[in-house]
């Protein structure tokens, strides 16, 4: 008998330890989670927000935040930046050479928030800050995710600095957001991000903007696709290239959106765009254009180049306190609360207005999606039928 208890009592031990590993094993790193698609690594709090800048082996994984973090504890360079470009040397003929090591993962921030981010850079060649320094990949995306109150700053000739992303070289960035706060360094500076070669679609930032060059209320320097966003912080220059939602737009295209920020500097602003290279379609600018001295300065852009084309575009003659643009078309503020301005926009799946009350506003689904997946399918035909037998 008491050979047989002794058995039974290993065998218990036994399994009590490998439901304990099991357990170990479950909980994984960071919050929980493996890191896979199907399975992204858990976000919880500000301590696992920094192990993900502390362990660049994990850079490209998948990630998804579970809950608001305060990232108050962490101030001046504390904060471990996700994705980096590091000075390696400088090259006289090149200048300043650098090593990437950038983020190919995702990050799903779920619609939670991330307060008080702060990062104050101290170096004279610092590239690509941000709380993602540099994003790069075909399939890297950060969605779902807001920024509240953050401040970037950079004391040397910063260049690429945005709250959310410094450099988007490839990959999306999608229904993000920047609420408030304030961002400044030298060049390519963004209410969002600094600087875009990918993708972002659905954003907007309220982000005060602040440095030399290359300023915009939601993208410094662009190269990429800008689509159904906004920006209606302040920019102030004190240089060249400040545009209300873009600084300078090289090349890509920037389609359905708007700016309300007001634009302050000396040459080369825009209330939309300080200089576009690229395409524009269907957006409007609405903020003050101060008319100090200066050149290349107009109510929705202060210079489009021979390669830019800018159509079914328009600014706020009233509000900007410009009466001139190098492309758009003026339109007084009566006239742009009224739809009949914009002949050639889609006021069904894109835009919305209230007739002689608002400005045009992005819708956040389109009409005709009912049960708001953001997806227009048999579904919400489904439910339309429904609705209408019960009518019946």
């Amino acid at each position: 008998m008491g050979k047989a208890r002794s058995s039974n009592l290993g065998g218990g031990v036994g399994v009590f330890l490998v439901v304990c590993c099991l357990g170990v094993v479950a909980e994984g790193k960071y919050g929980g989670g493996s890191g896979t698609p199907e399975d992204p690594y858990q976000i919880r709090d500000a301590n696992h927000m920094q192990a993900i800048g502390a362990d660049s082996n994990d850079w490209d994984k998948h990630f998804k935040l579970m809950a608001d973090v305060d990232l108050s504890g962490f101030t001046g360079e504390e904060f471990n930046i996700i994705g980096t470009a590091t000075y390696y040397w400088y090259d006289p003929f090149e200048g300043p050479v650098y090593i990437f090591r950038p983020f190919t993962g995702t990050f799903r921030g779920s619609g939670y928030k991330i307060v008080n981010f702060s990062f104050t850079a101290t170096g004279f060649w610092d590239y690509s800050i941000g709380l993602f320094g540099v994003v790069d990949g075909n399939d890297a995306e950060v969605s779902d995710l807001a920024l509240i109150n953050p401040s970037i700053r950079g004391e040397g000739t910063g260049t690429r600095f945005g709250p959310l992303v410094g450099s988007l070289e490839r990959g999306t960035v999608s229904r993000c957001y920047v609420d408030g706060g304030r961002v400044s360094a030298g060049y390519d500076v963004g209410g969002l991000v600094g600087a875009n070669e990918g993708m972002i679609t659905g954003c907007h930032s309220s982000c005060s903007v602040a440095g030399h060059a290359r300023l915009g209320g939601l993208v410094g320097r662009n190269y990429g696709i800008v689509s159904r966003s906004f920006a209606s912080g302040s920019i102030d220059a004190t240089g060249y290239w400040a545009g209300g939602l873009v600084g300078a737009s090289y090349a890509g295209s920037i389609l359905n959106s708007y700016s309300t920020s007001d634009v302050n500097g000396v040459n080369w602003r825009g209330g939309f765009v300080a200089e576009n290279r690229g395409s524009i379609s269907n957006c409007y600018a609405t903020g003050n254009v101060p008319p100090a001295t200066g050149t290349m300065i107009g109510g929705f852009a202060g210079y489009n180049g021979i390669t830019g084309t800018i159509s079914s575009c328009f600014w706020d003659v009233d509000a900007s306190g410009m009466s001139t643009s190098r492309s758009g078309e003026g339109k007084t503020t009566a006239e742009m609360k009224q739809r009949p301005t914009f002949t050639d926009w889609d006021f069904i799946n894109v835009w919305d207005i209230g007739e002689n009350q608002t400005y045009p506003y992005l819708r956040t689904v389109p009409a005709g999606d009912i049960n708001k997946d953001h997806v227009v399918n048999f579904l919400d035909l489904c439910i339309v039928a429904e609705q209408w037998m019960k009518e019946e």
